[in-house]
């Protein structure tokens, strides 16, 4: 991280100052996405709790929207990449009866095409599905539920690519949506984007802060104003298209409900997904803006492979309601260099009548860090990075606990991680992670690394909550060769980021209580 610019706004503060889905791209590619894994074995730690669940196939149910993204490969070194998203349907009984697929690959058109398939459920929530496609071929996904409405993706064939699927609502499957939503998109390596819009009879306005070029806002400093439309979806899939005043985004739109949709961009070249969420609250004052917020980040930068998912990080800032930063931590691993427990020193923010936040503060590491937050409400935000070096944006969460223990984290999450052993292999991890309260750990994965999957077993370990802020620790056997293998940001004690916090690895993730 680096100093930067504070931006300057010129309008009123609030009052206070791929998968063998690929073998059709001209000739034989496999998909690829980003993630860590490692060794077989298990390992000593102390007791663990056996993996536990009521989960079956009935447990799949409906129509699920989809979201994966990741790498295709040309060759063996070469490789694009890709974002895709879709729908299907799974009929509680082991069968995907409908479907439809939206691929995108760097330097292509966007490509649809319809997909019928099958699926396996194990109690603990883990199984596979599998999608049959005549155009692209056929697709093999590790999965591991959350709940009937949440499952964790990730490729299991030839290929490496992570995401999820979520339960769509029948009763949103015709509707436009309407209302005011706050949206982040991620243009891989181009720009980052978050902001604000509301969807009236299908017509967007609203504004949003931009990174691109290493410039913000076009070097305005002030977000930029947004207008488009949404077309009615047919199925729970829509299009629709905004324009800022210096580039036009297009896109394919999946209803989740009345208050989610998710986005894949279909600009030919521009490999990007996002998401928006109805805004909630009205934003008069600092105080939209308080407590502590559990975040995880990924940024491109020029030093990342290829140019994608060169930093990630985790932690919690703290607003105190008033205009200042008064505290927090991160770690980080920037291009394969970690920092650990970075102290958030102090800092001050504002809070703007369309929900925007801008906010400075330095660290203990010396850097000066400009965030744009757009809240999605007062415990929920967006944000992206003011940093013409890198393309960083993310997610933050109101944490639900003021003190959070090593018995924080107890019993069985669903997790996905995803990332780069840097100038080695992508890898991404699927599975659950079962904590005791008490610091044992056991760790159940599928691993695809670089297209080669493999289940290496359960793994054990321990853990334990390391300084204030909610983050925990853990070493995990065989999973690395550092101590401190992971570490985990607490939202709640259902719900956590993830950082492999090991030098020369590039891995993220979260998990959610089963």
């Amino acid at each position: 991280m680096m100093v930067i610019a504070i931006p300057i706004r010129d309008k009123e503060p609030v009052s206070l100052g791929l998968h063998p889905l690929m073998t059709k791209v001209l000739f034989p590619v496999a998909l690829l996405s980003l993630l860590f894994a490692a060794g077989c074995g298990g390992g000593s730690g102390g007791p663990t709790p056996p993996p536990s669940g009521n989960f079956s196939k009935s447990s799949l149910n409906g129509q699920y929207a989809y979201r994966l993204t990741g790498l295709v490969y040309t060759s063996p070194t070469t490789a694009s990449s890709y974002a895709e998203a879709g729908t299907f349907t799974a009929d509680g009984n082991g069968n995907i009866t409908a479907g439809v697929d939206d691929l995108l690959v760097a330097g292509s058109a966007i490509s649809t095409t319809n997909t019928t398939g099958n699926y396996s459920v194990n109690n603990d929530g883990t199984g596979s599905i599998q999608l049959n496609n005549a155009g692209l071929g056929t697709v093999t996904l590790a999965i591991t539920l959350v709940s009937s409405n949440k499952l964790y993706l990730i490729e299991q064939d030839a290929a490496n690519t992570f995401g999820v699927a979520e339960l769509q609502s029948s009763s949103t499957l015709g509707t436009t949506p309407s209302g005011n939503f706050t949206f982040r998109i991620h243009d891989q390596g181009i720009a980052s984007r978050a902001g604000a819009f509301t969807v009236n009879a299908g017509a967007i306005a609203g504004s949003e802060d931009v990174l691109a070029g290493g410039l913000l806002d076009n070097g305005t400093g002030n977000p930029l104003s947004i207008t488009g439309s949404l077309a009615t979806p047919s199925g729970g899939r829509g299009s629709g298209s905004f324009s800022d005043g210096v580039s036009t985004v297009q896109f394919i739109y999946y209803v989740v409900d009345a208050n989610n949709i998710r986005i894949l961009r279909t600009d030919s070249g521009i490999v990007s997904l996002g998401r928006a969420e109805t805004q909630s609250g009205t934003f008069t004052s600092n105080a939209a803006f308080s407590g502590s917020y559990a975040f995880g980040s990924r940024a491109d930068d020029s030093n990342a492979n290829g140019g994608i998912n060169g930093q990630n990080t985790v932690g919690v800032i703290v607003a105190d309601g008033n205009g200042n930063i008064t505290g927090g931590s991160y770690d980080a691993v920037i291009d394969g260099n970690p920092v650990s427990a970075v102290s958030i020193n102090s800092g001050t923010y504002t809070v703007f009548t369309d929900g925007s936040v801008v906010a400075t503060f330095t660290t203990s590491t010396g850097a000066t860090i400009t965030q744009i937050f757009w809240l999605v409400s007062s415990s929920r935000a967006f944000f992206l990075t003011n940093d013409s070096t890198k393309y960083e944006d993310g997610i933050a969460d109101l944490q639900q606990s003021s003190s959070f223990t090593t018995a924080s984290l107890s019993g069985q999450y669903a997790f996905v991680m995803d990332g780069y052993i840097v100038n080695s292999a992508n890898i991404d991890r699927i599975g659950w992670i079962n904590g005791d309260g008490s610091g044992n750990m056991s760790w159940f994965e599928g691993v695809n690394n670089t297209g080669s999957y493999a289940v290496p077993g359960t793994l054990t370990g321990t853990y334990a909550a390391s300084g204030a802020n909610g983050r925990i620790t853990a070493t995990i056997n065989g999973l690395s060769q550092a101590n401190n293998d992971l570490v985990f940001y607490m939202v709640s004690t259902s719900k956590a980021y993830i950082l492999q916090d090991v030098s020369g690895y590039e891995i993220i993730g979260a998990m959610d209580l089963q």
